[in-house]
């Protein structure tokens, strides 16, 4: 599919493309790093070392699958629902050989900016929303409420990776998701 022309004043199409190897090893990095730094406010909030890093029982396993599953749709939603009170219409969906949930503006330009919000918005509003879980007294609680955070702020790699590479184009750059793995930015001539 040829990509949209540019808009007045601005230089031609340039795909942005992830690193995928590196944002994974990053993602696994960043979940490591978040563990220690998770147990020490756990334990400021609770006034406790923390005690729930373990399965009390057998049907918390399950729950733990359903933590991520929730984790994934809570955050794609609310970069769905950001892009929506921005003012675009937005798809969701699976890219199951990216192996990755979306929330995207399809066949839009956007502007930098509503982008830099949109993908930082679920890294901070959902993790500081998660974070009293870890006050909770209650063992099993207290674990996936540390689990969704940790699954959170781990699956923002690549939310991270797009804000840092925004923030080193101009303030009048657009961008362009023209389908699930194809993302464009245009840069402006001045």
């Amino acid at each position: 599919m040829p990509y949209p022309t540019q808009p007045d004043g601005y230089l031609p199409a340039i795909q942005f493309v992830y690193p995928k190897i590196i944002l994974n090893l990053a993602a696994i990095l960043l979940m490591v790093t978040t563990i220690p730094i998770l147990l020490v406010i756990s334990w400021l909030l609770r006034g406790l070392p923390p005690d729930f890093l373990r399965l009390n029982h057998i049907w918390e396993l399950p729950l733990i699958i359903v933590v991520l599953i929730a984790t994934i749709t809570v955050h794609e939603l609310v970069h769905g629902l950001t892009y929506q009170w921005l003012g675009y219409r937005v798809s969701y969906g699976v890219s199951w050989h990216l192996f990755a949930a979306y929330a995207a503006a399809f066949g839009q330009f956007q502007t930098r900016n509503h982008n830099l919000l949109t993908a930082l918005t679920p890294l901070f509003g959902l993790t500081m929303l998660l974070m009293p879980l870890l006050a909770v007294s209650h063992p099993t609680i207290a674990l996936l409420g540390f689990l969704a955070i940790l699954f959170n702020i781990s699956g923002s790699v690549g939310d991270i990776y797009l804000a840092w590479r925004l923030l080193n184009l101009p303030s009048k750059t657009l961008m362009y998701d023209q389908d699930v793995t194809t993302m464009l930015i245009y840069i402006p001539k001045t």
